[in-house]
């Protein structure tokens, strides 16, 4: 009887424990399977690949070899060729990093025993980045301590001195050729550990936290919601490498020329060249990547100082002309990080966090205001792929907070409230205005409104003039920031057979190509300030893009030609083809990229999360719709059915859109991604509520606890397969 009564009395708390015990096993497993094994990785830089010739042995003083270590490159250690006369000897080998007065900066030494005969040996600087904003000068000094005369060991070296090199000497006497060396550019330190023990801090406390404020607690669900996806999120922004989420190169460009256009006198964006801080310019041109060196360098540069570094650079980047108020949240990060201060990883932090504020506010009031199924509304926004993109620079965290509130706001006024006042008629129409303009897409979300029933506004005439203010505020502002789509449509409808539509469009990009006022390859300067990323201005990169073949094909292989209205219109049988292979192939795709099946870049550098945990979150979502025996359906019938008909509306124009993105030599339809159902996927999901499946009782908080449970596997699981992902050269 005591242990029952002790079982009963603090059950609550031995299932928590139990739950962060095992959450505690697999944090420990993904240490030890993956964080450990990233410890010590590098990434090679081929320096000279010219050697042909063994040196003497280097005990002794050694050999000197002065190098030149570019600006902006890391430096974390050396890999020299090393030759042992074919056998085993034993004693020390020493590397040291000079300056040019002969100042030792740094040392690495190994076993001899460690050697491989007539293969490169890697040397870390004690984990120390020897990093100059300028070109800077070295002595590299390779020696050994052996314990015998015989155990000998020499270096390759080319036969000559190299062009560029400065002669190397060996026991204080010049000597001909130029070590075989390759620098460490990339390489993870024990501070990645440091990162690690802070997301598995952030994941007990949301594991315990959510199990306190829902079963012990028992809090409403919007603040249950509130606070998981404050925390879920917070991990995602720290998590996700820089420019990883969906698109975040351009969101992270937009933001921050919003941020300059309020700092900055002036057009801060001239010829496709945009000013930045220099400390930001150093890693805003790299490409992303999902592995532990994105992972590292990220956790490593929040504590970067930018001293010296705050002056403005131009460069290369591209500038999305969009609605205003669809980055204002970014760009209020990005604001705030600037003028206090801080560092490239934390200027990406901040923008980050206040996008997911922004989110968390919308998606609250959405719930609050839902007259039911608020369970199902929190699930969806709870998804990893919602919360990814709110954790990230992106605008289709606005459109989707906004679609959400929409939706519940419209439910309200159609099962809740009795009467329609001017003051819903106003908020429906100011957030049909805001999200008009956004994707266009989403224009069809409005017409949602029809499921008020029209008694409500007083009269059917009454209705009509309210309904048709909301639209009227949806095409208004859809039509003031939408005009490029527009043209789009109008050249592709006024003529069906019309081959000379290619030619114009090759013609329009080579004119902007050879705009005389364009920045010219290996030009340093603009409106006075420097250009940060000269080397990437070739000219090469660009006209690869615009120069066609005699088919009116682009050199990278896509086709000039697109899914464009008219050439849908006189080619159905390849259309058709394309949407059946769309089907066939994808649709496993897209159910992943709505479900949090895939992280990251989708297009890029996709993170494919196990399918286990892709089915439970379909199973938990779907589970929300459940009703307790007894309870009586409220959302059934017409009204029901059209919900679902303006999803699938917004499902088709989202497929159709993807598919006049895609050249005409693809076999799948290319700008079609799963996430963009998200802001629709409420209604959804609603459509398969029903009174012929019910549950004994209600579950809502262990389904929300059971999503933070899956969130928290679906973050491990990424977190390995970042690791995982790492390509390392040694």
């Amino acid at each position: 009887m005591k242990i029952k009564t002790f079982l009963c009395k603090f059950r609550s708390l031995l299932i928590l424990g139990a739950v962060l015990l095992c959450a505690a096993v697999c944090m420990a497993w993904v240490g030890y399977d993956s964080v450990k094994e990233s410890v010590g990785l590098g990434h090679r830089q081929i320096v000279n690949d010219d050697y042909s010739v063994i040196s003497d042995d280097i005990s002794g003083e050694g050999i000197v070899q002065p190098i030149t270590v570019k600006a902006n490159t890391n430096f974390y250690g050396v890999n020299i060729n090393l030759h042992t006369y074919n056998r085993v000897v034993f004693g020390k080998i020493f590397v040291e990093l000079w300056d040019a007065d002969g100042n030792v900066l740094a040392v690495a030494q190994d076993d001899m025993t460690n050697i491989k005969d007539n293969t490169f040996m890697r040397f870390i600087f004690d984990q120390q980045n020897f990093k100059s904003e300028e070109d800077r000068e070295y002595r590299l000094v390779v020696y050994t301590r052996p314990e015998t005369p015989e155990d000998k060991v020499a270096v390759w070296k080319s036969e000559s001195t190299v062009e560029g090199y400065k002669a190397m000497t060996q026991n204080g006497e010049k000597t001909e050729g130029t070590l075989a060396l390759q620098y460490i550019v990339k390489y993870v330190t024990d501070s990645i550990w440091g990162f690690y023990l802070i997301l598995c801090l952030l994941m007990l406390v949301l594991l315990a936290g959510a199990y306190l404020l829902i079963f012990v607690k028992k809090v409403k669900v919007s603040t249950a919601f509130v606070f998981i996806a404050a925390v879920t999120g917070i991990i995602f922004s720290l998590y996700t490498p820089i420019r990883g989420a969906p698109d975040e190169y351009t969101h992270i460009t937009s933001s921050y020329y919003n941020a300059n256009r309020l700092l900055v006198k002036g057009d801060s964006y001239d010829e496709g060249y945009m000013l930045m801080r220099r400390c930001d310019a150093d890693d805003f041109i790299n490409p992303v990547n999902y592995n532990a060196f994105e992972l590292h360098k990220m956790h490593e540069g929040r504590t970067e100082s930018v001293e010296g570094r705050t002056d403005l650079v131009y460069v290369k980047s591209w500038i999305a002309e969009v609605f205003p108020p669809l980055y204002w949240a970014q760009t209020a990060g990005v604001l705030l990080a600037r003028l206090l201060g801080v560092s490239y990883s934390m200027l990406i932090i901040f923008g980050r966090l206040s996008n997911l504020a922004l989110y968390i506010v919308l998606c609250w009031l959405a719930i609050r205001k839902m007259p039911f199924f608020k369970t199902t509304m929190a699930a969806v926004a709870l998804t990893p792929v919602p919360l990814q993109l709110a954790a990230s620079f992106n605008y289709d965290t606005l459109v989707t907070g906004l679609c959400f509130i929409f939706i519940a706001t419209v439910f309200d006024l159609a099962y809740a409230k009795e009467k329609v006042t001017v003051k819903d008629t106003v908020l429906l129409a100011v957030l049909a205005a805001l999200i008009a303009p956004g994707k266009t897409v989403y224009v069809l979300v409005t017409g949602l409104c029809l499921i008020i029933p029209f008694k409500k506004f007083g009269s059917a005439k009454k209705a009509a003039v309210n309904l048709a203010v909301i639209m009227a505020a949806a095409a208004v502002m859809w039509l003031c920031y939408n005009q490029s789509i527009i043209n789009i449509v109008k050249d592709n409808i006024s003529s069906l057979t019309q081959p000379a539509v290619t030619e114009m469009a090759v013609e329009e990009v080579q004119e902007t190509a050879e705009d005389p006022d364009a920045v010219k390859p290996g030009q340093t300067e603009l409106n006075g300030f420097e250009i940060a990323d000269v080397e990437s201005v070739r000219g090469d990169e660009d006209t690869a893009y615009t120069e066609t073949d005699d088919f009116g094909n682009y050199f990278n292989g896509d086709s000039a030609q697109y899914f464009t209205i008219d050439y849908v219109l006189t080619h159905i049988p390849q259309t058709v083809k394309l949407v059946v292979n769309t089907l066939q192939e994808n649709t496993e795709l897209y159910i992943r990229q709505i479900f949090g099946g895939i992280l990251g870049e989708v297009i890029v550098s996709p993170v494919k999360i196990n399918w286990l945990y892709v089915i439970g979150v379909i199973a938990i979502v779907f589970m929300t719709t459940l009703l307790p025996q007894g309870e009586s359906l409220q959302y059934k019938g017409v009204k029901k059915w059209w919900a679902l008909a303006v999803a699938l509306g917004v499902v088709m124009l989202v497929c159709a859109a993807g598919v006049m993105w895609t050249p005409s030599n693809y076999t799948t339809a290319f700008g079609i991604q799963g996430r963009y159902v998200i802001p629709v996927l409420p209604l959804i999901v609603m459509f398969f509520s029903n009174e012929n499946i019910t549950i004994k009782k209600k579950i809502d908080g262990i389904l929300l606890y059971a999503l933070c449970c899956v969130n928290v596997l679906i973050l491990l699981d990424g977190l390995t397969i970042m690791l995982a992902n790492t390509t390392v050269y040694y």
